[in-house]
């Protein structure tokens, strides 16, 4: 299990033993996991946990990336004979006062649209509040890769969190 904690300030282990590794890497040595984030101008923001409140932990979702489109997470450093699954557990929070319907994205999962229209302000009742997506049965050969399709805004994400799941 594998956390990407997005605009962190370092690296730090969730009670559920998850290691959140900072992206990109800023507070020193992280286990090597490539990542690889494309987007409209991505830009990353940072706020104390203390000023969060909602689902999930808070000090991961007092990071995060706007603008991201695509992210990919080599997982397997060589093809498996036969895909893995996972559990992928996506991290959320509104930065900014905006208003309910001015963000706006779907997200895919290995290319398969997986939620429609979410919408932070909306789900959580406003800014500064974390949610969290599970996705369960995430089949993943070497790469995970997640699309997040702006209808409105750009696109916000966390963190993510990876968990294999035992078959």
């Amino acid at each position: 299990r594998v956390g990407i904690n997005f605009g962190a300030p370092g690296d730090r282990q969730d009670e559920s033993g998850t290691l959140w590794v900072d992206y990109p890497s800023r507070g020193g040595t992280s286990p090597a996991i490539p990542v690889k984030v494309t987007g409209d101008s991505p830009s990353y923001f940072r706020r104390h946990s203390s000023l969060l409140k909602g689902d999930g932990v808070n000090w991961v979702a007092g990071s995060g990336i706007e603008g991201a489109t695509t992210i990919s997470l080599t997982l397997s450093p060589s093809e498996p004979k036969s895909p893995q699954s996972y559990t992928v557990r996506l991290h959320f929070t509104e930065p900014a006062a905006v208003a309910p319907g001015e963000r706006v994205f779907d997200i895919a999962l290995q290319g398969k649209t997986v939620a429609s229209n979410i919408d932070i302000a909306r789900e959580s009742g406003g800014s500064n509040i974390a949610v969290v997506r599970e996705f369960t049965n995430v089949l993943v050969g070497t790469d995970l890769s997640i699309e997040l399709t702006s209808k409105t805004g750009r696109s916000v994400l966390s963190g993510i969190e990876i968990v294999a799941t035992s078959e």
